[in-house]
């Protein structure tokens, strides 16, 4: 299995395992709703990072990173 950033190329993948994951409604905090507009601005949108799990060709599984809070964040209730 590998680990890599994710391509524009795999978001047809992303999307279909999103759909998945939301329609089954127990794991996921994103409701069944969720648009596909909205789901790839999370996937791809700046300050967010992609990544997929992929073997043989096949996209297993996906995630993003991004930051918690923008800007100072948590900082901003400690003063």
């Amino acid at each position: 299995m590998t680990i890599r950033e994710a391509t524009n190329a795999d978001w047809p993948a992303i999307w279909a395992l999103f759909q998945t994951v939301c329609a089954a409604g127990d794991v996921f905090a994103y409701d069944e709703t969720t648009t596909e507009e909205t789901a790839r601005k999370l996937w791809f949108d700046p300050p967010a990072a992609a990544f997929v799990a992929e073997e043989g060709g096949m996209i297993l599984g996906t995630y993003f990173l991004r930051p918690n809070q923008p800007g100072w964040g948590c900082l901003d209730a400690l003063r």
